[in-house]
């Protein structure tokens, strides 16, 4: 009898244990973080991990890389746009379309609890977004910081330790001081700074602190700081000064430099491993990866001349440098009879880039055009 009752309690455990709703190896709720374009995401549901991939909920997604989300029920269909491109992305789908062209992936999005999840790194791929993994920190990295700036007259800052660059206003050579320690960019309002040492008071921080850091910070504070850039494991974020270091004499000049220095995070500039050119003034210019081996660089005077080896481009554009006099003489510029920009000016020197205008690349040969277009549009933007 007791044997029988032994067997129909282990029987009626085991149908217990059977009956719990069971949570799957392959798919569970996840403490995992994402960057998008410089931003951390502030997702009102955990992202979900299946067979070790990401999926995060695609308004989140969407509004990250300012795109509009609408949902077609007949089709059970999520639909993204944005001024140039329109995704259809189908629940339970292997496929999706960009702009009308059908596209295969190896992972299907899916609703959960009455969202839509979407695979990240297959759909950001899509939109020719990078995609980094962070093991260690559990963070996903999409695309990069991008912003515009419409600062003019400025410096380049250097990083040499990290390898990048910042454009920041002439007028912070007067008004600013900046730091450098240990690879970690300190910038001061140099009124409140010198007021503070007057007072003797050491203990005091800067406007901005552009930090390196191997665990990002900014992501567990409430403030909107940015990722700069994500390099070999190391994060590039921006740390601004929130708590008023300054007094009420020096308050305009603060939130000056603070105002400036938030419109300068657009002109952050990774530099590859291999500066292409230094010149002997002190400036260096580094050209897009996409340009490696197919351009050359040779000196004429007070200018370098671009030119492309590959496409039969004999002058692409050129880079000038000239004394404050020789620029007031030349009118400002305006004696010049081709587009140009200017690239740096300071008290002494000049520099300028023009637009070769009689450039010779090979007219039955598109991919030469293209490639031509392609080199021009990047001097255009300055993506160097």
């Amino acid at each position: 009898m007791k044997k029988l009752i032994s067997i129909i309690l282990t029987f009626i455990l085991t149908m217990l244990v059977l009956n719990v709703p069971q949570v799957s190896q392959a798919e569970e709720k996840s403490s995992i973080d994402v960057i998008i374009k410089g931003k951390h995401l502030n997702m009102d549901v955990d992202p979900i991990l299946r067979e070790n991939r990401t999926y995060i909920p695609i308004r989140h997604f969407a509004e990250a890389l300012d795109f509009k989300v609408e949902w077609i029920e007949s089709q059970r269909t999520a639909k993204l746009t944005n001024s140039k491109t329109t995704i259809l992305i189908p629940v339970g789908m292997e496929e999706v379309y960009l702009n009308g062209t059908k596209l295969i992936l190896d992972e299907k999005s899916f609703i959960d609890e009455e969202r839509t999840f979407i695979p990240l790194r297959a759909v950001a791929e899509i939109l020719s977004q990078n995609v980094n993994w962070d093991q260690k920190n559990k963070i996903a990295i999409v695309g990069k910081y991008t912003a515009e700036t419409d600062l003019k007259d400025t410096f380049i800052y250097t990083n040499k330790e990290y390898n990048y660059t910042l454009n920041f206003p002439n007028s912070w050579k007067e008004e600013a001081i900046l730091e450098t320690k240990e690879g970690n960019l300190n910038v001061y309002d140099r009124a409140s700074y010198e007021m503070f040492k007057e007072q003797g008071i050491e203990n005091f921080g800067p406007v901005l602190k552009i930090r390196a850091e191997k665990s990002p910070v900014f992501i567990t504070v409430p403030y909107e700081d940015v990722l700069l850039d994500y390099i070999d494991g190391i994060y590039i974020e921006t740390d601004f000064g929130r708590d008023f270091q300054f007094f009420p004499e020096t308050i305009e000049s603060y939130k000056k430099i603070y105002k400036e220095a938030e419109r300068s995070l657009g002109s952050f500039k990774r530099l590859s491993d291999k500066p292409i050119y230094f010149d002997e003034y002190g400036f260096s210019i580094t050209f897009p990866s996409s340009w490696d081996g197919e351009f050359e660089i040779s000196k004429d005077k007070n200018a370098l001349v671009i030119s492309s080896k590959i496409n039969e481009i004999e002058s692409l554009a050129s880079i000038h440098r000239y004394t404050n006099t020789e620029w007031k003489n030349l009118n400002y510029g305006s004696d010049i009879p081709v587009p140009y920009d200017i690239l740096s000016q300071d008290s002494d020197l000049v520099f300028a880039l023009l637009y070769t205008s009689d450039v010779n690349y090979n007219l039955e040969n598109e991919s030469s055009v293209k490639k031509y277009e392609d080199m021009i549009k990047d001097l255009k933007n300055k993506n160097f």
